[in-house]
């Protein structure tokens, strides 16, 4: 059993978090429920980040959507979680974040963001390029990928077929 609570620990973390580390690697398919890695899990394991991000970028490489993936990744890997001040009522949207990002490509203020997009699409080498527009890619993808990598909240997921992804956009840059 690889998932074992008698791991020989500096620190152990409490009988609380083992379990919730495990409930999270149970529902991204990362682990079985013997605590054995899957294949998911070996290929996560092998990637220098968080596993949902990893799952993230290997399922969307699957859908043919790498670059996009890797920049929606580096969006949710920033520290402050945020865009700038000047999103309003977008602030915490990914795909606002993501439209002020490529209207603003290579403005200063973009640049971690577009270092950790680069290195990201750099762990999925031979990937190749996007099969669709990023637009085509929102509608036809985005929804499936998120309930793959947020499957914890797949019972209060419901996607609302009168609000397109559309209606949640800025206007065009």
């Amino acid at each position: 059993m690889l998932f074992r609570s008698s791991f020989s620990w500096f620190e152990a973390p409490g009988a609380r978090n083992l379990q919730q580390a495990r409930d999270f690697l149970l529902a991204l398919g990362a682990m079985n429920s013997e605590g054995e890695l899957t294949k998911l899990g070996n290929s996560l394991r092998e990637m220098p980040i968080h596993p949902r991000l990893g799952k993230m970028l290997l399922v969307g490489s699957k859908m043919g959507i790498p670059n996009l993936t890797s920049e929606l990744a580096a969006l949710l890997s920033e520290p402050s979680g945020k865009g700038s001040s000047r999103m309003s009522d977008w602030e915490n949207d990914i795909l606002s974040r993501w439209y002020e990002w490529r209207r603003s490509r290579g403005s200063p203020r973009f640049r971690n963001l577009d270092r950790a997009a680069k290195q990201l699409q750099e762990m999925l080498s031979g990937s190749g390029t996007d099969i669709c527009s990023p637009e085509s890619a929102f509608e036809q993808f985005l929804p499936e990928l998120f309930l793959e990598v947020f499957p914890e909240d797949r019972k209060s997921t419901r996607l609302n077929s009168s609000h397109s992804q559309q209606s949640r956009m800025p206007s065009s840059a």
